[in-house]
C-alpha cells in the first residue's frame, strides 16, 4: 500500500511505534472502508475487497490478519464519529451524499493510516481543479475552454455565441461539445450537436432514465460558469467506469455501460441494476489509471475513460 493520505502521517514516531504494537498483540490490521453503499456493494468493490486481501496476505507479516469492517451507511449519515470502529487503515471515498468533512473528522481524532487522501477529495469536487491536474501530468484531455462567471452572472473574459462556436477570451470551440457544470457532484450535463440538431441532456439516473434528447437546446446556458469540452464520438457507444488500487502492482477493475450521450434509457438486470460488463484497457489506458492514482493521493481511484479509435481521454 503505497498511497498515504493525511491522516496516519500525522502520527509521530512513538504513536506509530504503539500503533504496530496493538496490531501485534491483536494479530490483526483493522481496515476500515467508509464509502456510501451504491459503492461498497458494487461489484468492483467486492473485486477490490478480494484483491487487497490476496495482496495483504502474500507481503504482510503471517502473523497478522486483516480484517475489513465495512462502515453501514446508516452509521456514516447517523452515528457519530465516536461510535465508528477504531482502525488501523482506513480508506474513505466520496459519492452523492457522503459526508467528506465527517471522515475528516475521524481521520484526524483516530490518526489512521489514511489510505485515500481525504483533503485532495475536497479539490477533486472542482473540475476546473481536476483539468489542472490532468494537464500538469500530461495526461490526455479534449480541447476545451472554461467559461467563468461572478456572483452576479459577469463572465470573466469576453464570451459570445455565434452559431455553432463559442468564443471565450483568445478561444473558440465548435460544435459538437459537452458543457459541464464547474461542481462536479452536478451531472446536470448537456450535449450540444452541430448545424441546429438540438441537444441532449444528461442526468444522474432517475429509475430507468438517464438522458433526454431536445431539438430545440442550441444556445448554452448562462446562469453560472461552465467548462465546455469537444464531443468525442466513439465506437461503440459506451462509457468506461475505472477503478484503480495503488500498490506495487496496480489493481484495475473495468467496466463498460451504454452511454447516456446516445441512449436515454439505462439497460439494466432482470436484478434491477445497471448492466455493465467487464472490460480489458489498453496500455494507454493502464497508464492513465497508475498516474491517476498516484497523482490524486487516493488508494481507490474510480474515473470514466471516453475510447476513440486512436486514443483514449
Amino acid at each position: 500500500m503505497d498511497t498515504v493520505g493525511d491522516g496516519g502521517s500525522l502520527l509521530n514516531d512513538v504513536e506509530r511505534k504503539q500503533r504496530y504494537e496493538r496490531m501485534m498483540r491483536r494479530g490483526e490490521v483493522i481496515l476500515l472502508i467508509c464509502a456510501m453503499e451504491k459503492k461498497t456493494q458494487s461489484q468492483s468493490m467486492t473485486s477490490l475487497i478480494k484483491w487487497t486481501t490476496r495482496s495483504f496476505e502474500s507481503k504482510v507479516n503471517h502473523s497478522l490478519k486483516l480484517k475489513i469492517i465495512v462502515l453501514s451507511e446508516h452509521d456514516i449519515l447517523y452515528t457519530s464519529i465516536e461510535q465508528w470502529p477504531e482502525c488501523d487503515a482506513f480508506i474513505a471515498f466520496h459519492s452523492r451524499g457522503f459526508p467528506l468533512s465527517k471522515a475528516l473528522h475521524y481521520d484526524r481524532m483516530y490518526k489512521p493510516l489514511s489510505l485515500c487522501d481525504i483533503p485532495q477529495q475536497f479539490k477533486l469536487l472542482d473540475r476546473r481543479k481536476v483539468y489542472l491536474l490532468l494537464d500538469s501530468h500530461k495526461i490526455a484531455t479534449l480541447p476545451r475552454i472554461i467559461v467563468e462567471r461572478d456572483s452576479h452572472g459577469n463572465t470573466l473574459l469576453p464570451f459570445r455565441q455565434e452559431g455553432d462556436t463559442l468564443f471565450c477570451g483568445d478561444e473558440m470551440l465548435h460544435k459538437p461539445f459537452v458543457e459541464k457544470p464547474i461542481d462536479a457532484e452536478d451531472h446536470n450535463i448537456v450535449l450540444y450537436f452541430a448545424n441546429g440538431q438540438g441537444a441532449r441532456k444528461l442526468f444522474r439516473k432517475t429509475k430507468s432514465s438517464c438522458s433526454r434528447y431536445d431539438p430545440e437546446v442550441v444556445n448554452v446556458r448562462v446562469d453560472s460558469s461552465y467548462i465546455y469540452e469537444r464531443y468525442a464520438q466513439c465506437e461503440p457507444q459506451i462509457d468506461i467506469k475505472v477503478y484503480a488500487v495503488a500498490g506495487r502492482n496496480i489493481f484495475i477493475h473495468a467496466e463498460a455501460r451504454r452511454s447516456p450521450t446516445v441512449h436515454s434509457n439505462v439497460l439494466r438486470t432482470e436484478n434491477g441494476r445497471e448492466a455493465r460488463q467487464l472490460i480489458q484497457l489498453t496500455e494507454q489506458e493502464k497508464g492513465i489509471a497508475e498516474l491517476l492514482v498516484k497523482t490524486t493521493g487516493q488508494f481507490v481511484c474510480g474515473f470514466d475513460l471516453i475510447r476513440t479509435n486512436s486514443e483514449s481521454f
